[in-house]
């Protein structure tokens, strides 16, 4: 219970940790929540798409700045490996403590362990700027080295969009998705294991080019300069090669 006065919150009485099942669905994950969780009246949240999940319903909204974005699988994944000092980035002491006593790093490696092994899917996005240069990012976390903005798809979401929403996250530029370059998978590909890749050809729409989200700087590259980098992805250079050679094509029509 959260009591409220004069728009300030004064005092936090009590807190009460419902688990809420992933749907895929913000209807179904709404309905859920209105059904099952104790009577609540305000909703404290620096998530956006929540924020707007429950402005159409009768709950007071109240926006929360925050240090910044966390995806889901990526603390899901840190849980499960008991990397400590990385949840510290991003979870406050007092849960992460809290995780410690009911055993979550144990517990979630297990479920993890017993799940159907099959290759993740992520999506990878080649697109160059208004004076020709191919984009990549500088890669802020393992595997190191320079590669195409992209990233996992997330439940429920087409891999269009999620190329889409990663070109957006990784270098703040606004990409228009083109067509499908052609997908890869072999098992060796990515160091972290098995993961199937979307490769797409996108279009640079608009929006200042900054590093954010997994890259730690923005890389501007004329397309003959490619044999000098160093890709943290082995086939990252074959997608822009590929690319590349279907434009020229194109051109010769």
């Amino acid at each position: 219970m959260i009591h409220h006065c004069q728009n300030e919150l004064m005092d936090i009485a009590k807190v009460t940790v419902t688990p809420i099942p992933d749907f895929g669905n913000n209807e179904k994950w709404l309905q859920y929540i209105l059904t099952h969780c104790p009577h609540f009246d305000y909703v404290l949240s620096g998530n956006v798409r929540v924020q707007d999940i429950f402005k159409q319903t009768d709950k007071i909204v109240i926006p929360l700045k925050i240090r910044g974005a966390a995806r889901s699988s990526t603390i899901r994944n840190q849980l499960a490996l008991g990397n400590y000092s990385e949840l510290e980035k991003s979870l406050p002491p007092a849960v992460i403590e809290h995780l410690k006593s009911i055993n979550a790093f144990s517990r979630l490696k297990g479920i993890m362990q017993n799940e159907l092994c099959t290759p993740k899917l992520a999506v990878d996005v080649v697109f160059f700027d208004k004076e020709g240069n191919l984009i990549l990012i500088e890669r802020k976390n393992e595997p190191l080295g320079k590669a195409l903005p992209g990233g996992f798809v997330d439940y429920g979401e087409a891999p269009e969009i999620a190329a889409s929403r990663e070109a957006k996250e990784e270098t703040s530029a606004n990409v228009h998705i083109k067509e499908l370059l052609g997908v890869r998978g072999k098992p060796d590909r990515d160091p972290r294991g098995h993961v199937v890749t979307l490769a797409y050809h996108g279009e640079y729409i608009d929006g200042e080019l900054q590093a954010k989200d997994d890259a730690k700087s923005i890389i501007r590259i004329k397309p003959e300069d490619l044999d000098q980098i160093h890709f943290a992805f082995s086939d990252h250079k074959e997608i822009i090669e590929a690319c590349l050679k279907k434009m020229l094509q194109a051109i010769e029509k």
